[in-house]
């Protein structure tokens, strides 16, 4: 079918151009776009906006592009855009990969201006009933904050931060809010308050000792029980392996029966009932990213399409590889650790990080993870009670030492209080028992 080209009057030709380039190389110009600082709302029109947050929200789900993946991701707005002309006439104006950066500056460009020119008409409406003062400095400080590229300025005063602080520790003595989100394990959630913006956690554990079980558990509260949207680096297990193992806990279903094709018949029910639940729950995977930067990039460009992201979970820590700059494993591991904990604070998320122990039921290759941790939560093993598990918790703010009891299920990857503590002499980390200091 042939369609009438015509530039769209919505879109510029340098916004038809960005368009277009992602519509035909997502996965060359979407992770630059994203580091350029190219967001839904640096467009001059709706038009355009909605055409990017569909073509990054496809490439994010890694669903069908181009032309007809888009139109059909469009839907009903695709009369909206202007119709399969506007898309066909992207196509035929797209920039190459190699030009991008020319055309994302000029988008920048004129975005920076329009902020400006209603920032100087506020102003001047403000000027009939404010100080010159006082309008003066709001001009320069939407200034500052074009000029850094942010929505608002990250310098707060101690009255903000106060009144901030106050509000917070005023929900929690009403009882109306916790800290943070919930892990799904009220004894964890009671000892640590929850998983917090900005927070950093490691799980540590011997070698099947259920350190992705926990996470996968932790993950489905957060996205599924809490609707914040979560994104999981499988490191070491596929996404194809993740979900299926969330499939079996939230279906309650034999991981085992699953695997090896020997499912009852009134496990097809519970399963198909799990993925419905699943496949509402806001969550992103990639197994194939291996090193920082490659990480950090993937979480600004996911935070671009949904800025309300919550928890980015690494599996596992020492998988990662860092920027190849330093000497000796260890160090690159630290670097790996002080980089998600930094990243933490600067994307305003939690990162959680599974991390392997040795026989010692030390952390591997890099004691500076524990140190780097907001919350360490180290699974010890019971000789005793083989599906019995202590949560033993390390924290900066709270409790150490502090041990949770829960029972683990190995068939179905479930998590539930346990009503006694297993004798502390029995639990151990993998082989030997674990040395408390």
């Amino acid at each position: 079918m042939a369609y009438a080209l015509k530039q769209n009057s919505k879109m510029t030709l340098e916004e038809t151009a960005i368009l277009g380039c992602a519509l035909q190389w997502p996965d060359e110009s979407l992770p630059f776009l994203t580091e350029a600082g190219i967001r839904a709302d640096t467009f001059s029109h709706e038009i355009p906006s909605l055409i990017f947050t569909t073509i990054a929200t496809a490439w994010l789900a890694k669903a069908p592009g181009g032309f007809v993946g888009i139109a059909t991701a469009l839907g009903d707005r695709l009369d909206a855009v202007g119709g399969a002309a506007t898309l066909q006439t992207a196509i035929e104006g797209a920039a190459q990969p190699v030009t991008l950066p020319h055309y994302a500056e000029i988008v920048k460009e004129g975005h920076a201006k329009r902020r400006l020119a209603l920032a100087l008409k506020a102003a001047y409406k403000q000027l009939t009933t404010e100080p010159t003062g006082t309008v003066l400095a709001a001009i320069e400080a939407e200034i500052s904050s074009i000029a850094a590229g942010r929505d608002k300025a990250r310098i707060q005063s101690t009255r903000e931060i106060v009144m901030s602080v106050l509000g917070t520790l005023n929900s929690r003595t009403d009882g109306s809010k916790m800290a943070g989100l919930s892990t799904g394990i009220v004894r964890l959630d009671e000892e640590t308050g929850g998983i917090r913006k900005g927070g950093y956690w490691v799980i540590a554990g011997p070698t099947k000792g259920g350190k992705s079980a926990l996470v996968r558990y932790i993950v489905r509260a957060v996205a599924l029980d809490q609707a914040k949207p979560v994104l999981v680096f499988g490191l070491e297990m596929s996404s194809d392996d993740t979900v299926e193992a969330m499939l079996a806990t939230e279906g309650k279903v034999s991981a085992s029966r699953m695997r090896d094709g020997t499912m009852h018949e009134m496990d097809f029910p519970k399963l198909q009932a799990a993925a419905n639940n699943l496949a509402l729950a806001p969550i992103f995977f990639r197994d194939d990213v291996y090193d920082l930067a490659g990480i950090r990039s993937y979480v600004r460009q996911v935070k671009a399409i949904q800025p309300d992201l919550a928890v980015v979970v690494v599996d596992y820590l020492q998988l990662t590889e860092g920027a190849g700059s330093a000497d000796r494993r260890e160090q690159e591991i630290a670097i790996v650790s002080k980089a998600l904990r930094r990243m933490a604070k600067d994307e305003n998320l939690a990162v959680i990080a599974l991390a392997q122990l040795n026989d010692d039921g030390e952390l591997r290759e890099c004691r500076a993870i524990g140190m780097d941790a907001t919350v360490q939560v180290t699974i010890e093993m019971c000789e005793d009670e083989p599906g019995a598990r202590l949560l033993r918790l390390r924290q900066r703010q709270g409790k150490t030492g502090v041990a949770v009891p829960v029972s683990f299920n190995g068939e179905t990857f479930e998590w539930h209080p346990l009503a006694h503590e297993p004798e502390q002499a029995s639990a151990k980390s993998f082989n030997q028992k674990r040395k408390h200091k």
